[in-house]
C-alpha cells in the first residue's frame, strides 16, 4: 500500500528542495523567509532528510526531519520544530483514503531507519484545512490546546460584552481614557516600510530585554528575528500593528495572514511607565477589532500558557506530540519526561 524514499539534504538545498513542493500542502513556517531565517549556516553540513511517501506508487506527501543530539541522546525531529509555532506533513490535496494503520506502519518503517534513540514530533495540529492530519493516526504522547478566537458572524461589541465583565470594560475605558489625557494616543496598522521597520526594532530591543530578564538566551532570537523582519518588511501578508503615545510606540504585534486567519506570532509591550495603562491589552482589543472590520475569520493566538489569551479566546485547537523511545536511553529519556509532565 504504501513505500518511501529518503534523501539527505544539505542546508544550502533546503529552500530549492521546498519550493519544489509549491503546489501542495505546506506548512506556513516553510516559507522561504522563514527558511532564510532559520537556515543560518548555509554552508555547513547538518542531518537533514527529506522523505517521499507513495500510496500504491503515486507520490502524496513529504516529510522533513532534522537529527538532533540532546543529553547524548540521538533524536528525530521535525526540521527547525524548535523555533516554529507548528508543523505540518507536505501533501497533495486528496487524502482522505489513507488506511490508518498501514500508514503507521510506514511511519515505524521510517522511524527504524534512522537509527536513533528518540523519536520526538511536537506542535502537530490535530487538523489541516480542516481534515485530520495523518500523522495523528500515530500514537499520540501529549496533547496541547492552542487558543483560538473565532470570529465567524461575530459582531464586537457582544464579543466584547461576553468575554468582558462590566467591571473589567470599565477598567479598559478608564485606562485608555487615563493615557488619552496624557498625550496622542494613536493605534496603527503599518503599511509603509518605515513605520514596519520602527515595530521590528521596538520589537526586537524590548523583546531582548524581556528575555533576559526571564534568564532565556536572547541571542537566538536576535539572529532569527532581525534576518526574518528584514525579508518581510514589504511583504503584506504580515500585520504589523502598534499603540503609540506622542509618536512613541508603547505596544506592538508582529503578526500573519494565512487562509484567512490571523496568526499572532511576536507581541510585545515596552516595560515602563505606561505598563500600568495596560498598553498590550489595549492593542490587543483593536487588533480584534480590526480583524472582525477586515473579515478576517480566525485569531490563532498561538502557544504559551497565558491568562490573556485564555479571557480573549472563545475556542481552541490542538496540538500534540509524538515521543517514541527506540533505545534503552531513550526509554530512559522517556519515562523521565513522562514523569515530568505529569507533575506540571
Amino acid at each position: 500500500m504504501y513505500s518511501f524514499k529518503i534523501f539527505p539534504l544539505k542546508s544550502y538545498q533546503i529552500e530549492e528542495k521546498i519550493k519544489n513542493f509549491e503546489g501542495i500542502n505546506k506548512n506556513l513556517f516553510y516559507q522561504i523567509e522563514w527558511l532564510k531565517s532559520l537556515n543560518q549556516n548555509q554552508n555547513k553540513v547538518k542531518d537533514y532528510f527529506y522523505v517521499e511517501i507513495f500510496q500504491q506508487k503515486k507520490f502524496f506527501m513529504v516529510l522533513f526531519f532534522q537529527l538532533e543530539n540532546k543529553f547524548n541522546l540521538k533524536m528525530l525531529t521535525w526540521l527547525f520544530m524548535n523555533e516554529i509555532n507548528f508543523t505540518i506533513p507536505f501533501m497533495i490535496n486528496g487524502y482522505k483514503d489513507i488506511k490508518k494503520d498501514d500508514f503507521v506502519n510506514i511511519l515505524n518503517q521510517i522511524f527504524d531507519h534512522f537509527k536513533v534513540d528518540l523519536v520526538f514530533l511536537n506542535k502537530n495540529p490535530n487538523l489541516i484545512n480542516k481534515e485530520p492530519n495523518p500523522i495523528s493516526f500515530y500514537k499520540k504522547f501529549s496533547i496541547e490546546k492552542i487558543p483560538i478566537i473565532n470570529l465567524s458572524g461575530i459582531d464586537w461589541r457582544e464579543f466584547y460584552e461576553t468575554k468582558c465583565s462590566a467591571k473589567t470594560r470599565q477598567t479598559d475605558r478608564r485606562k485608555e481614557k487615563l493615557l488619552a489625557q496624557r498625550g496622542d494616543l494613536e493605534f496603527i496598522i503599518a503599511e509603509k516600510a518605515k513605520d514596519r521597520e520602527e515595530i521590528f526594532n521596538f520589537t526586537l530591543k524590548n523583546k531582548k530585554l524581556f528575555l533576559k530578564k526571564k534568564g532565556h538566551n536572547s541571542k537566538e532570537f536576535e539572529k532569527i528575528y532581525s534576518k526574518l523582519f528584514n525579508q518581510i518588511k514589504n511583504n503584506s501578508k504580515y500585520i504589523c500593528s502598534m499603540l503609540k503615545f506622542e509618536n512613541q510606540i508603547i505596544s506592538s504585534i508582529v503578526g500573519v495572514l494565512d487562509n484567512n486567519c490571523f496568526y499572532y506570532l511576536i507581541p510585545c509591550t515596552s516595560e515602563n511607565e505606561f505598563l500600568k495603562y495596560s498598553p498590550g491589552r489595549i492593542l490587543l482589543k483593536k487588533q480584534i477589532k480590526w480583524c472582525i472590520k477586515n473579515d478576517i475569520k480566525k485569531i490563532d493566538l498561538g502557544p504559551g500558557e497565558f491568562e490573556y489569551k485564555k479571557q480573549w479566546s472563545n475556542d481552541f485547537d490542538e496540538n500534540f506530540s509524538i515521543l517514541k523511545p527506540k533505545s534503552f536511553l531513550g526509554n530512559i529519556y522517556f519515562l523521565l519526561y513522562k514523569l515530568k509532565k505529569s507533575f506540571l
